[in-house]
Order: C-alpha cells, then sequence, then structure tokens
C-alpha cells in the first residue's frame, strides 16, 4: 500500500481530533497547565526509559521509537517513525501493554469520580417558589452567581406562566424553574425561597419546550446571543448538548453545527424556532467539505515549515502535528466571516475513526 495512503489516514485522524477538541482546548491550557506541564515530564522521562532499556537490549533505534509509541498508544507517534518494519514491530510489541496500562488508569480514576473537581459540573433545573422581599431582576440574579443559572419559565402569583427576560422582576409569590450547576440551583434556592411542590414544566399549554438540533450552517459559530431567539420568537435556549456532555444555554456560549438545544417557547412559535434552527438529522453528519479540505491542506504545509538548527540539520512538525494544530484554531474559532470553520462533532468522529483505519490498514 503507498505511503500516501497511511499519510492521508494521520493527517485526517489528527486534523479531526483537533476540531473536536478545539472549544475547550484553551480553557484547558489555562485551568490545567500544571496538569499538563507534569504529564509532559512523565512522558519525557518514559522515553528516556524506554530509549536506556533499548540500547542495553541492543534494540534498533527504529524498533526502540516503536516500542514506545505502542507504550503510549500512540499512532501519530508511529507515523514520526517513518513507519518501518521493526518500528511497527515494536510497536506491536509494547501496544497491548498501552491498553492495559490506560484500562488500569481509567478504573483507578473512576473510584474517584464522585470528587473529580474536574468534571463538567451536572446541569439540573428545580421549581422554586419566592419568598423574598427583594425583587431582584434576572440579570441581578444572573450577575450574583457569575452567569451560571438561567431562569426558562416563570408563573406569576395570578397564574400567568411567561418566559423569562433579562428585565424581568423576580416578584414575591411567583414560581420558577431554575435551571444550572447544583451548587449554583441550591445557592438561588436559599436566597429567593424554597422547592415548589407546584411543578410548572409540566404546563405546556401556553409555552412548551423541544430538542432541537441546530443544522443550519448560518448560525453555526455565533452565540447564542446572536441568534436572537428571544427578540425574534420569545423563546429561551435553556441547555446545550454536544456530544455526550451537555452545557447551559448562556447568552455567550458558541454553538456549532449538530448541536442539539433544548428550547422553551410559546407553543405557538416553537415551529417557527424549529424551522428558524434546521432542525435537520443531516446537520449532524455535514462534512463541510470546504473547511475539511482547506484545513488539511493548511495543516500539511504547515508541517512542511523547516526550522534550521545548528549543525546543519533542521526541524519540522510533520504532517500530522500541523494537521491538528490547524484543526484546534479553526475548532476554537469557530467562524471566520460567512465561512464556518468547524464539522459537527458527530461527523469530526467518524471522520477521526476512519482515518484511524486508514493509517492502521496501511502499518499494518
Amino acid at each position: 500500500m503507498p505511503s500516501y495512503v497511511g499519510d492521508f489516514g494521520l493527517v485526517l485522524f489528527a486534523f479531526s481530533i483537533g476540531v473536536i477538541a478545539g472549544p475547550g482546548f484553551v480553557n484547558a491550557l489555562r485551568t490545567s497547565y500544571w496538569m499538563l506541564l507534569l504529564v509532559s515530564a512523565i512522558m519525557i522521562a518514559a522515553a528516556a526509559l524506554t530509549l536506556g532499556l533499548g540500547t542495553m537490549l541492543d534494540l534498533s533505534p527504529e524498533t526502540i521509537a516503536g516500542a514506545y509509541a505502542g507504550s503510549v498508544t500512540s499512532t501519530p507517534a508511529l507515523a514520526a517513525t517513518g513507519g518501518s518494519p521493526a518500528a511497527t514491530v515494536g510497536y506491536a510489541s509494547t501496544y497491548i501493554f498501552g491498553v492495559i496500562g490506560a484500562m488500569g488508569a481509567v478504573v483507578l480514576a473512576l473510584r474517584h469520580s464522585r470528587t473529580d473537581a474536574d468534571a463538567p459540573p451536572r446541569i439540573v433545573d428545580l421549581v422554586i417558589r419566592i419568598d423574598t422581599d427583594s425583587t431582584p431582576t434576572m440579570t441581578d440574579l444572573t450577575r450574583r452567581h457569575g452567569g451560571r443559572v438561567l431562569v426558562s419559565r416563570l408563573r406569576r402569583p395570578d397564574g400567568e406562566v411567561v418566559v423569562v427576560g433579562p428585565d424581568t422582576v423576580l416578584e414575591k409569590g411567583a414560581i420558577i424553574n431554575v435551571v444550572g450547576p447544583e451548587r449554583v440551583v441550591a445557592a438561588v434556592t436559599e436566597e429567593l425561597g424554597h422547592p415548589s411542590t407546584l411543578n410548572i414544566t409540566h404546563d405546556r399549554s401556553r409555552l412548551d419546550y423541544r430538542r432541537i438540533i441546530l443544522s443550519d450552517s448560518r448560525w453555526s459559530g455565533r452565540t447564542i446571543a446572536q441568534l436572537g431567539v428571544a427578540e425574534r420568537f420569545g423563546a429561551t435556549i435553556v441547555r446545550v448538548r454536544r456530544g455526550d456532555v451537555e452545557f447551559l444555554g448562556t447568552p455567550d456560549f458558541v454553538l456549532h453545527q449538530g448541536d442539539r438545544l433544548r428550547v422553551v417557547a410559546p407553543r405557538d412559535q416553537l415551529p417557527a424556532v424549529t424551522a428558524f434552527l434546521g432542525d435537520s438529522e443531516r446537520g449532524m453528519a455535514d462534512l463541510n467539505p470546504v473547511a475539511l479540505g482547506l484545513g488539511i491542506a493548511a495543516g500539511m504545509l504547515l508541517g512542511l515549515i523547516e526550522v534550521p538548527l545548528p549543525g546543519g540539520s533542521h526541524l519540522s512538525l510533520g504532517a500530522a502535528a500541523g494537521a491538528l494544530i490547524v484543526g484546534l484554531v479553526m475548532g476554537r474559532i469557530g467562524r471566520i466571516g460567512r465561512f464556518v470553520t468547524t464539522i459537527p462533532n458527530a461527523a469530526a468522529t467518524a471522520l477521526g475513526e476512519l482515518g484511524l483505519l486508514i493509517f492502521l490498514a496501511y502499518a499494518g
């Protein structure tokens, strides 16, 4: 099989991973940089140990490099060795131990999952009866809790159920449905009143809710506030589900094509909101061929750039690393003018799996 087939599969895999990880990559650097530095130090120490043991056993450099790549189950690292038969043998010899080690680490991590501070907070909702005399507005409540709380609907003392806007006054005797992380919802409950026995979400006579897929590419890469669904339809986007993770629908949240949105709106406006957002299953698998082609091409060009080093040698990222970096950037940006730089999560995941299969078929 020609080598360019394996290179293409690896580049496709790396670019897809970058697009998926791009939206949260910068935040991970900002909040967990110390953990990334620690992991990097461990990887360097492991590489030095592998080199030392391989030299003692009189293994070739290609075999040592392949064994290290297999021990960390890194297919791109195997490609960086050149994919020679010796490297592939070393990779295959240690790959199973890398998988077993990863599974053991996951088992240990799951034992402490309940105390994991880095896990995304679980989004919950709770119906609250307001018994405070302070009468804050929704803007006041949001500001006090760092923008991490939403109110999807409000039942006034006279029985009218309405959508909550920024200037809505949370008056005494009203019943509201609060949405947000568990701790924030608990704090709001303590501040405003107590849990209500009347669940206003069951009354769908005037306000209704629906899970809608964002399939219209016009809105990909835009924030929820930029969609203007509150002004257009009197609707509220309460939750956003991307992949297996659910987020709070805050005004500054950047949407991607294929996101599933929990929308609360007047019952007669739901068909219009659905048409506005698209709600097509095809949107979850739209490949966005322009972004895919340009991203891969830009990544390969970036990987070809050579940096001169002392002694006449040079350093380059390689096609896979270049594609990964470009994917991270494009996934983070989301949109440049009318050009959408992202690919739906489901489509990117499928492309990544396809690329990995192509490379593994080439590597044997």
